[in-house]
């Protein structure tokens, strides 16, 4: 499966050089009106219970030695105000990377609870924040990507994946859908 360069549904980013290619078309109301000139505009995801993550980049280039971070938004479509813990949070919810055959790349995270089962997430940092009804926010939770996949020259679609037993392994993933997924490209080094 190839990445469609000219699909007007998606968000392109290029790492090492990267560009806003296309606006995001599924964005609610609520996130049309958002800010997003601190972190970007966000790719959004399915939602579940009237809630809906996705997540950005206001960065427009990387080098090889920086970070790949992307920032979690929340997009609460319900009539009552959400609690969240920015690590509670990453346990219910969090990302896949496909390459550009289609080919889902497996986190370091999720290698570690293969070879330890059981074995509980750990969190260093949880922040609790509320998001109001009808409200759609970029969080203080990041996604780095670069930390968490070995990320080769390439294409990469990132999209959501709604976590089942807080467990990265038992979690079925799909592939990307157009208009839901974050495009990056990492470029060779020169």
């Amino acid at each position: 499966m190839r990445i469609p360069w000219s699909c007007a549904a998606c968000v392109c980013l290029i790492v090492s050089g990267l560009c806003m290619h296309a606006q995001q078309t599924n964005l609610s109301a609520a996130c049309q009106k958002a800010d997003f000139s601190q972190v970007g505009q966000p790719a959004m995801f399915g939602p579940r219970d009237g809630v809906a993550f996705g997540i950005s980049s206001k960065k427009h280039a990387f080098t090889a030695s920086e970070d790949i971070v992307l920032t979690v938004w929340i997009d609460n479509e319900t009539s009552s105000p959400k609690d969240f813990f920015s690590c509670s949070m990453l346990w219910d919810w969090n990302v896949d990377v496909w390459d550009e055959d289609g080919v889902r790349l497996v986190s370091r995270l999720e290698m570690q609870e293969r070879e330890q089962p059981g074995v509980p997430l750990i969190c260093a940092r949880n922040i609790a924040f509320k998001v109001p009804p009808f409200t759609c926010m970029s969080t203080k939770g990041i996604v780095v990507l670069s930390g968490e996949y070995n990320l080769r020259p390439g294409t990469y679609s990132v999209t959501g994946k709604w976590l089942e037993k807080q467990s990265l392994v038992d979690s079925p993933s799909r592939p990307p859908i157009p208009g839901e997924a974050l495009i990056i490209t990492l470029e060779k080094t020169k």
